[in-house]
């Protein structure tokens, strides 16, 4: 599962945020697993969906979203956990 810190805020970083669609992920999971990329735009739509196999302990993962400019969401999902952030394209 994905790990929560007791700041759940750091259990994910995003850089560089803004960026220019190509970001970077690096998050703890407890267990190796498949989880959920999907990255949605101001209105709701899933612009991107991807899924990953990550190893237990620090993961790196590389986006290149090919969007235009604008905030979008992007979500992690793994194991019943998700975690959610804003990024930004500029």
């Amino acid at each position: 599962e994905l790990t929560p810190s007791s700041d759940f805020k750091n259990a994910l970083s995003i850089y560089p945020n803004p960026g220019n669609g190509q970001f970077v992920l690096d998050f703890e999971s407890s267990e190796n697993t498949n989880i959920m990329i999907s990255v949605f735009d101001a209105k709701g739509a899933l612009v991107v969906q991807k899924s990953q196999y990550v190893q237990s302990g620090l993961n790196q993962v590389s986006m290149d979203l090919k969007q235009p400019k604008g905030i979008y969401l992007l979500q992690i999902v793994g194991n019943g956990q998700s975690i959610t952030r804003e990024i930004v394209i500029q």
